[in-house]
């Protein structure tokens, strides 16, 4: 994907002139990042600001008891590491490339140039930060409920990342069990009887080291019934 499109692509150039596009386009460093590879670290000073162009990547957090949950995933399309880069404390968060991930990169100097010559893109930053806020006020809604609940919210989330960022095949997640038990923060044999019960009834099937989702109505009903 070409390093135009691909700020095209993102909410934070929403309709930013073309002289800033521009300036972006020149500013931005390409990166890539082979599977397994972190691309960013918890709790380490952040100085740029992410661009995923193509790949997928997960996002680790570690408590300070040491236990680490995913607590979320990235695909083409999505933009990360925002806060670190305006200054905030450091990471909040570890990101590891799934496969191979090719990211584009602005530093904190570039990015401070681009809001002093273009001061929507605070606004367009200010919004995408709500949604953030929006998504983990879902979670949290979503994690008070039954396991089933919970379940059926982390594959409908997930399912439509997938779809939004292009994914050729949306409805096949590539989640193992031990993934979703790292995502939900339930016991491994909550997690076992949980997706079970989702087999048992159809809603999903396990297919080649992930879950392909049969029925999304049932899994939206699954979360609603519960809500």
């Amino acid at each position: 994907m070409a390093v135009r499109d691909a700020l095209l692509r993102s909410p934070l150039f929403q309709d930013a002139p073309t002289r800033i596009l521009d300036f972006a386009v020149r500013a931005v460093v390409e990166r890539t990042y082979e599977a397994h590879e972190a691309i960013v670290t918890q709790d380490t000073q952040g100085e740029a600001l992410y661009f995923l162009q193509e790949g997928r990547a997960r996002v680790l957090r570690e408590s300070a008891t040491g236990r680490e949950r995913i607590v979320g995933f990235l695909y083409s399309g999505d933009v990360f590491g925002e806060g670190a880069a305006l200054g905030g404390p450091g990471r909040g968060a570890t990101v590891v490339a799934e496969t191979t991930v090719r990211a584009l990169v602005m530093y904190r100097s570039e990015l401070s140039t681009l809001f002093e010559r273009h001061p929507k893109m605070l606004w367009n930053l200010a919004r995408l930060l709500a949604r953030r806020v929006d998504a983990l006020n879902e979670e949290l809604i979503a994690m008070s409920l039954d396991s089933e609940a919970s379940m059926a919210h982390l594959l409908l989330k997930v399912y439509r990342q997938r779809g939004a960022a292009g994914e050729g095949d949306a409805a096949f997640l590539p989640l193992t069990s031990p993934d979703l038990t790292a995502c939900l923060g339930t016991s491994r044999e909550t997690t076992a009887r949980t997706l079970k019960k989702f087999t048992s009834r159809k809603l999903v099937k396990v297919e080649g080291g992930g879950l392909r989702l049969l029925d999304v109505d049932g899994i939206e009903r699954t979360l609603y019934d519960n809500d």
